[in-house]
């Protein structure tokens, strides 16, 4: 469930964002394309990736 609003959050919030994993080359041409991106897109990913953090370390114990 927190994989699922985690995409979606990230999908509504960051420009460019496809949720779907992609090779190096396809990021680089993507990156070049993107605008640029948000403030509270940011804010979302940093809260997310903390999340994620807290989550893995609890689950381990």
């Amino acid at each position: 469930i927190f994989a699922i609003g985690t995409r979606a959050t990230l999908t509504l919030q960051c420009p460019g964002y496809s949720g779907m994993q992609i090779n190096n080359t396809q990021a680089k041409k993507k990156r070049k394309k993107r605008k640029v991106t948000t403030n509270k897109c940011r804010e979302q990913v940093a809260y997310l990736i903390g999340l994620w953090r807290r989550f893995s370390r609890i689950s381990k114990q």
